[in-house]
């Protein structure tokens, strides 16, 4: 691979990252800081990323708060080590804009695929109890 970080914005503009994991670390996470902030974020593509579990967190966190981004693509990202999903999925949650999840090629084992299903659950759950809540108010 050629990137490791994709991202595609209005226009089609694309930021790319190293293969320095190094190099990758610090550039990460001052991402992860702002990515809450970006407004015209639409299509979030990482390839072939290697993090720490904290990075993952940090990547489940702020997508959490971002609320324009709708789709996010995680390929070939070693996200078969359980930690990294968990990490990742629970800040993921909190996000009601992303309409489609690609995790390709990341050899997801049953235990990862239950952390994701636990995730669309709970997104399910939340969309429901704001159609009935709103159902009483009218």
């Amino acid at each position: 691979m050629s990137h490791i970080l994709k991202t595609k914005m209005e226009g089609n503009d694309r930021k790319l990252l190293s293969q320095e994991l190094k190099v990758n670390f610090s550039m990460f996470d001052s991402l992860s800081k702002g990515l809450p902030k970006q407004n015209n974020l639409l299509t979030l593509h990482f390839i072939n990323l290697k993090l720490a579990p904290r990075s993952w967190g940090n990547l489940g966190n702020a997508l959490g708060e971002n609320k324009t981004i709708l789709n996010v693509l995680l390929n070939v990202c070693n996200l078969n080590v359980h930690k990294h999903m968990q990490l990742l999925m629970k800040g993921f949650q909190k996000n009601d804009t992303i309409q489609s999840l690609d995790l390709t090629d990341n050899e997801i084992t049953d235990i990862e695929g239950m952390t994701v299903l636990n995730m669309i659950k709970f997104q399910a759950e939340k969309r429901d109890n704001e159609i009935w809540s709103c159902g009483l108010r009218n």
